[in-house]
C-alpha cells in the first residue's frame, strides 16, 4: 500500500488541509485514499498517533484510561492490513506534529508502517515567518502569555528555531526509512500554490487533480491574530485580567480577524528576521539540492519575497479596530469547532462564553454551575448533497453528588441520560449548518459542599465534562 504521510511544516496550511479532509472523508473513500481512524482528531488530523493529547485522566477510572489510549500505532498497523483487504491500495495520514518529532517518533513510525511504501508530503516555508506565526497563535491561544514574547523583537531563542532546519528534519527521516520512503518537497508562498490554495495545491500533490463532488469551503479554516492583536492580549495579562476575561478578549479578536481587520503580522526586527535566514541558508542551499522542491524552477530562489515582507497596515483606524473588538466583546457568536478532542483549557472555548453554566478550566475538566448548562458551536462548511448527514457527538465525564443522569435538551427535544460516557447522533438539516450545534444540559440537583456532605444549591455543580468530541457520519 503506498502511504501518504504529510508531515506539514506548522503553519503551512496544514488546518485547512485537516479540515478538507476531515469535512470530505467520503470523497476520500470514494476516489481510493483510506483514510486511516487511528489516532485520528476529527479535523485536526492524526494528532493522537503518539499520545499527543495532553489531556489527564484518573488512573483509576477505565473510561478515562481507554480513552487516552486512542490512536496507538499498533492500532493504525492493524487498521491498515484490514484497509488492503478491503482492496485499498492508498491511505493519506496527516499531522504536522511529525515534523517535530525525534528519531525514537520516526522509527516507530517506520516499524508500524513496515511494507508499506511512504510517500512523506512536506510543505516549508521562510522560517522567520514560521516562527512570527507559531508564535502569535501561542498567544492566540494563551499559551505564550507568560513571556512577551513579541516586545523582546530581538531575542528568538534557539529552542524556538531549531525545528525549522527543514534539511536536517528531512535527512533523519531519509535515514531511518532508507528505501522505504519517497521525500516530495512543496513551497508554501501563494504565488506558487496550485490557484493560490493550499487545499487544492495538496489535491493535486498526492495525484488528486479532478475535484467534482468536493466540498471547497470558502471560509478561512484557521483565522490567526494580528501582532497588534497579540500585544493587546499580553498588555491585558499583565494587566491582570483573569483566564475567562483573556479567553473573551481572544475569541473577539479571532473575529475581528476573521473580518479581514487585521494589521501586520510581523513583529522581529528586519535585523532580526535577516539574522534567523541567514542561520538558515546554508542548510536551505542543501535542501535545494538533495530534496529539490516541486514547485519552483531552477532559477527561482526557494522562498520569495512576497512570503516574508512586511504586509501593509490595515486601513481601518485605530479606534475602528477598538470599535470592532468591542462589538464582539458585546455581541459574542458562537465559535467553529473542527471536532477534535478537547483538553480542559480548550473545553472552555466550547464549553465557555458564550455558552453559559460552566466554570473556569480545571486540569481534568470543566464543572457546570447551577441547574443549566450550554455547549454551543458552528460546523466547518459541508455540502447540504454530498456531505456528511449527521454527527456524532461523544461526551464524557463525571457526577458530583447525587447526581446520576442530565437531561439533554437538542431542538427542543429533550432525552434523560447517563453522561459518563455518550455518544450522541446530531442530523445535519440546514439550520444546524446554518446556525450550529446548541445542546442544555438540565441537572435536576446541583450541588455544594458543606462540612463535607452535598447540600442542594441553584448554584451548585453536578457534572464535570472531562472529554468532548465529533465526528462526521455520512450514513443515514
Amino acid at each position: 500500500m503506498k502511504v501518504y504521510l504529510h508531515i506539514g511544516f506548522p503553519k503551512t496550511g496544514s488546518t485547512a488541509v485537516q479540515s478538507h479532509i476531515f469535512t470530505n472523508q467520503q470523497w476520500f473513500l470514494n476516489h481510493g485514499y483510506y483514510i486511516p481512524q487511528a489516532g485520528y482528531a476529527s479535523g485536526f488530523g492524526h494528532a493522537f498517533l503518539l499520545g499527543a493529547d495532553d489531556y489527564s485522566f484518573s488512573a483509576n477510572d477505565t473510561v478515562f484510561s481507554e480513552l487516552s489510549q486512542q490512536g496507538a500505532l499498533a492500532d493504525l498497523a492493524q487498521e491498515l492490513r484490514s484497509a488492503e483487504l478491503q482492496g485499498f491500495c492508498k491511505a493519506l495520514i496527516s499531522w504536522e506534529g511529525f515534523a517535530l518529532s525525534n528519531k525514537n517518533v520516526i522509527d516507530r513510525l517506520k516499524q508500524t508502517l513496515q511494507g508499506h511504501h511512504v510517500i512523506l508530503i512536506v510543505y516549508i516555508r521562510d522560517q522567520p515567518t514560521l516562527y512570527q506565526s507559531a508564535i502569535l497563535q501561542n498567544i492566540e491561544n494563551l499559551i505564550a502569555l507568560s513571556k512577551a514574547t513579541i516586545f523582546e523583537t530581538n531575542d528568538v531563542p534557539d529552542s524556538e528555531v531549531n525545528n525549522y532546519n527543514f534539511y536536517r528534519v528531512l535527512s533523519t527521516w531519509k535515514s531511518i526509512f532508507a528505501d522505504q520512503i519517497e521525500i516530495r518537497v512543496r513551497v508554501y508562498d501563494k504565488n506558487k500554490l496550485l490557484e493560490k490554495n493550499i487545499v487544492r495545491d495538496f489535491l493535486q500533490f498526492i495525484g488528486l487533480g479532478a475535484i467534482d463532488g468536493f466540498s471547497l469551503q470558502s471560509k478561512r479554516i484557521n483565522t490567526s491574530i494580528d501582532a497588534r492583536s497579540a500585544a493587546l492580549l499580553l498588555v491585558a495579562k499583565a494587566a491582570g485580567l483573569d483566564y475567562k476575561g483573556l479567553l473573551a478578549l481572544s475569541t473577539a479578536l479571532v473575529r475581528v480577524a476573521d473580518m479581514s481587520k487585521r494589521g501586520q503580522r510581523r513583529f522581529l526586527t528586519k535585523q532580526a528576521q535577516e539574522d534567523l535566514r541567514r542561520r538558515f541558508r546554508k542548510s536551505n542551499q542543501q535542501l535545494v539540492q538533495e530534496f529539490p522542491p516541486e514547485n519552483i524552477g531552477t532559477t527561482d530562489t526557494l522562498f520569495s519575497s512576497t512570503d516574508f515582507e512586511q504586509p501593509a497596515e490595515a486601513s481601518e483606524s485605530e479606534l475602528d479596530f477598538f470599535r470592532h473588538v468591542y462589538h464582539a466583546l458585546r455581541e459574542p457568536v458562537v465559535g467553529l469547532w473542527q471536532g477534535q478532542s478537547l483538553t480542559s483549557q480548550r473545553l472552555a472555548r466550547v464549553a465557555g462564553p458564550p455558552n453559559k453554566g460552566w466554570r473556569g478550566p480545571e486540569l481534568s475538566g470543566v464543572w457546570s454551575v447551577g441547574p443549566e448548562s450550554e455547549i454551543a458551536f458552528r460546523l466547518p462548511q459541508t455540502d447540504s448533497v454530498g456531505g456528511p448527514k449527521s454527527i456524532i457527538l461523544t461526551i464524557a465525564g463525571r457526577y458530583f453528588g447525587d447526581n446520576t443522569t442530565t437531561a439533554i435538551v437538542i431542538n427542543d427535544k429533550e432525552e434523560q441520560t447517563c453522561l459518563t460516557r455518550k455518544e450522541i447522533r446530531i442530523v445535519m438539516d440546514d439550520h444546524i449548518r446554518e446556525n450550529g450545534v446548541h445542546i442544555y444540559l438540565r441537572h435536576a440537583t446541583p450541588q455544594v459542599l458543606e462540612n463535607g456532605k452535598p447540600v442542594c444549591s441553584k448554584s451548585g455543580l453536578a457534572f464535570k465534562l472531562e472529554f468532548l468530541s465529533y465526528k462526521f457520519n455520512w450514513e443515514k
